[in-house]
């Protein structure tokens, strides 16, 4: 059903933002590691009828496919485990499952529900009717819109057979109906960005076990949210760090949390530094975005993920990435200007673009223009291995690279108590104490003096007590 003119057989596309579009290239169809269609892709094409997207695609972005109008046949392979917001809205073929299902579900995920909120709305007005008419048969005058007169709440209740609920779905539902209490039924394993938020009202959802990844936003501005007991600040379930915002000082997140949801800690003025269990695997989009009193976080060795800006905008004096992360997102820790330096102890994490280093620098042209202009910082240094991934992202980002972590003398990359007797020995001229390694005479003269001595392992000393120190949990 696909050979047609107004057919699109997607070969494959450039992994990229969300936000980018992205179109038919017919360069990148051998290019088989691609995985994502972006958002906007193929927005507004008016003569595409049919859409077959290739198995391994992982993503399809935000109204790729919004309003093609003609467009009545899709066909999505089952490697595609996550949507952007409407991806589908405002053709035929989402009208078409819209009468199949009020909630259309494309994979185990919902990805629409407007259906599913009309119907709400046309009981509604069934039963507002039928009230009229039997009030009218006993003579009875109803009276509508009677000041400080509420409607009636509604329950949105979920099929069986669920997965995940994608992005936006249900997004700014007190705009039609007055749902109070959302039940998220068992099996669903995943809810993504901004799905429920700006339900003001809404003072009860309840989350299955199952659950393992919230997206940013997801319950924003919900009385549920907000309400819920916080300890330390924190509001944790089933593992999911989900709401921060009211944390204080220093504080020691739990053991047994999997994961920081995005934004859970944005915009958090009084959080000064947070340790990190060895629970921990993914920190989300957003999760410490602009916490502008953040000066220390300490990772753990079990953490996998640092997603997309997940630390813009936060004042951090120092940062090592352990050897067990895999990927540094998009903009994570970009305007970090007072960050020094970033040790990366893995040799093949993956660090997405403008990750770190980088900072803006506002202008303003005439009396409303501003402009913000993206800059590599000049004082930036990356310590890491000599071949790794990091070295590379330094190359190509023209930064400052240093082999090897400041005051490491043995060159196993960690700053500990064994570089501080190994340094002492050297400066005390003992003749059995081990060589120190080729790049300690540069990492190691801590005063930038050209010696090795006393006071750079004073320095040491101190990075060490300042790598140990145990923030004080606030109460």
């Amino acid at each position: 059903g696909f050979d047609c003119d107004s057919c699109a057989v997607i070969p494959s596309l450039h992994k990229q933002s969300p936000d980018i579009a992205l179109g038919v290239d017919k360069s990148l169809e051998d290019k088989s590691e691609e995985t994502e269609i972006g958002g906007g892709a193929f927005w507004h094409s008016p003569s595409l009828t049919s859409v077959k997207i290739p198995d391994g695609v992982t993503f399809v972005g935000n109204h790729a496919f919004a309003d093609c109008q003609s467009l009545t046949e899709i066909e999505i392979p089952e490697s595609v485990t996550s949507f952007g917001a409407a991806p589908f809205d405002l053709t035929p073929w989402t009208d078409a499952r819209r009468e199949e299902n009020p909630f259309v579900i494309v994979n185990g995920i919902v990805i629409d529900a407007a259906k599913a909120v009309d119907d709400i709305l046309a009981k509604r007005k069934a039963e507002e009717e039928a009230l009229k008419k039997d009030l009218e048969d006993k003579n009875v005058v109803l009276i509508y819109n009677k000041e400080g007169e509420e409607e009636e709440p509604f329950e949105i209740v979920f099929p069986d057979g669920i997965t995940s609920i994608g992005e936006t779905v249900f997004v700014d539902l007190q705009r039609s109906i007055n749902v109070t209490k959302i039940v998220i039924p068992d099996g669903v394993t995943q809810i993504c960005a901004n799905a429920f938020s700006l339900c003001h009202d809404c003072t009860d959802i309840q989350l299955p076990n199952t659950l393992e990844d919230v997206g940013d936003s997801a319950f924003a501005k919900t009385k549920w949210i907000a309400d819920q007991p916080k300890t330390d600040g924190m509001f944790i379930v089933n593992g999911l760090l989900l709401d921060g915002k009211s944390a204080v000082g220093n504080i020691e997140i739990p053991d047994g949390v999997r994961a920081i949801c995005g934004n859970a800690f944005t915009g958090n003025k009084e959080l000064i530094s947070v340790r990190f269990p060895e629970t921990l695997t993914v920190i989300h989009q957003s999760a410490f975005k602009r916490c502008t009193a953040l000066e220390a976080v300490y990772f753990p060795e079990s953490l996998k993920e640092i997603r997309k800006e997940a630390f813009t905008e936060c004042p951090l004096k120092s940062l090592v990435i352990p050897e067990g992360v895999e990927e540094i997102g998009y903009r994570a820790f970009i305007t970090c200007n007072a960050l020094p330096s970033v040790a990366i102890r893995s040799d093949n994490v993956r660090i997405d673009e403008q990750a770190f280093g980088y900072k803006n620098t506002f202008t303003q042209t005439g009396q409303y223009m501003h402009i913000y202009i993206l800059s590599v910082r000049n004082d930036f240094i990356l310590e890491c291995r000599e071949g790794s991934t990091a070295e590379a992202y330094a190359a190509a980002n023209e930064m400052v690279c240093r082999y090897g972590i400041a005051g490491d003398a043995n060159d196993d990359f960690v700053v500990d108590i064994s570089d501080v007797i190994l340094l002492s020995r050297y400066a005390a001229e003992d003749a059995t104490a081990p060589e120190l390694s080729e790049k300690a005479p540069q990492i190691c003269d801590m005063n930038a003096d050209g010696v090795l001595n006393a006071a750079d392992v004073n320095a040491i000393l101190q990075i060490i007590a300042h790598l140990d120190e145990e923030p004080e949990t606030v109460a």
